[in-house]
């Protein structure tokens, strides 16, 4: 009779201790798959917001390019075309530019802080180039649209980095 109750503690004991390590290493699992599931979703976010802010500098880029030669050249209905398609687009730059503060890292938010800037420094020059209408300006290159191209190349290679 004692080890008639010995046996069944042993097993009533064994089959709840089965039953909790079971548990526990299924919650295990499942809180692994959701972390990483939850860290896949945030890196599928940024991605998308990297992206739509790339898309957004480089129209802006674009945009300010040809304002620059439609100016150099006086074309002036091209120019208010243009002015308003570049403001709709710096718009768009700019609220990207708030969503990647929410998910981005430092280093990611300074590259785009520097793109930022370098847009309102290419724009201030296609301003500063009004006054000039000779041709030989327009085939110039102004230097901001440089440093604005490879503030884009930086915050891409940062962005890959991540």
């Amino acid at each position: 009779m004692g080890n008639q109750l010995i046996l069944t503690v042993v097993a009533v004991i064994g089959s709840l201790g089965g039953v909790a390590l079971g548990g526990w290493l299924t919650a295990r699992r499942d809180d692994t798959q959701w972390s990483r599931e939850k860290r896949q979703r945030q890196e599928d976010a940024l991605r998308g917001v990297c992206a739509a802010f790339v898309a957004a500098a480089i129209e802006c880029r674009r945009l300010l390019e040809q304002l620059h030669y439609f100016q150099q050249l006086g074309r002036d209905a091209e120019i208010l075309t243009f002015g308003e398609e570049y403001n709709h687009k710096s718009r768009d730059l700019h609220r990207e530019a708030a969503q990647l503060r929410f998910l981005g890292s430092a280093t990611l938010i300074t590259a785009a802080d520097d793109i930022v800037v370098s847009v309102a420094h290419t724009l201030q020059a296609v301003k500063r180039a009004e006054s000039v209408s000779s041709a030989a300006d327009v085939r110039a290159d102004l230097p901001e649209r440089e440093e604005l191209k490879r503030s884009i190349n930086a915050f891409v290679d940062q962005a890959r980095s991540q």
